[in-house]
């Protein structure tokens, strides 16, 4: 499945004393190629201290979210989106009780 992913937020957790990254929360939007379908999926990043937040990109940010979620986790919803679950169960608004035996 093609899916196109953009980054919708970037929070740096920073280390005050050095001014480098310790984690980001992200957030990156999935989106099928069709543009029928689209999710946003959140994770916090542990990264090594090494750089200013200015220093990452986008396209990095995005690539360091977990690959389970666009090969299993997306295709999972857009299936639920496309499939939804059939009603097995409707309760009968206004029986009539009066329709029972006594």
């Amino acid at each position: 499945m093609a899916v196109t992913k953009s980054l919708v937020s970037a929070t740096p957790e920073i280390n005050a004393s050095t001014g480098y990254v310790k984690a980001w929360d992200i957030s990156v939007l999935y989106t099928t190629e069709s543009e029928d379908f689209s999710n946003s999926y959140s994770r916090t990043i542990e990264v090594d201290e090494t750089r200013k937040p200015t220093e990452y990109t986008k396209s990095e940010l995005i690539q360091s979210m977990p690959e389970i979620i666009e090969e299993e986790i997306f295709p999972a919803h857009y299936d639920a989106f496309l499939n939804p679950p059939v009603k097995q169960e409707e309760k009968a608004v206004g029986f009539d009780i009066n329709s029972l035996s006594e």
